[in-house]
């Protein structure tokens, strides 16, 4: 299963090279005593896949569906703090921007000799 979704992301992607920007999201379902569980969307193909085995593990060995619960629980918690770190690494990217403009602003509305940096919104 995982070497066939990924060879079909993969295939997805290269006939769309080019043509736009695809933004994949990846979930997991399953029923369980006539309920649909989900896992957190994933953006991250390998975590999507690790969490399906994840979950496919615990059916094949008939889990209860507070176990899946639990299990579900933990990846929503790892998504939470996987978020969380991102946020925090684009919010320091922006100010390193600020500050790289900041520093690059020039007097007198030219580029000075030898620079050929320019950074745009």
């Amino acid at each position: 299963f995982p070497s066939a979704v990924r060879h079909s992301v993969q295939t997805a992607l290269a006939e769309a090279s080019g043509q736009s920007d695809p933004r994949l999201r990846f979930v997991t379902e399953c029923t369980v005593e006539d309920e649909v569980l989900f896992t957190p969307v994933s953006w991250d193909l390998e975590v999507a896949l690790r969490q399906n085995q994840e979950l496919s593990n615990l059916l094949e060995q008939g889990a209860a569906r507070s176990k899946l619960l639990e299990a579900i629980g933990h990846m929503v918690a790892a998504s939470q703090a996987a978020e969380v770190e991102q946020r925090a690494l684009i919010d320091e990217l922006e100010q390193h921007i600020f500050t790289f403009r900041k520093l690059l602003r020039w007097r007198s509305g030219s580029r000075p000799a030898g620079v050929n940096a320019s950074l745009s919104q």
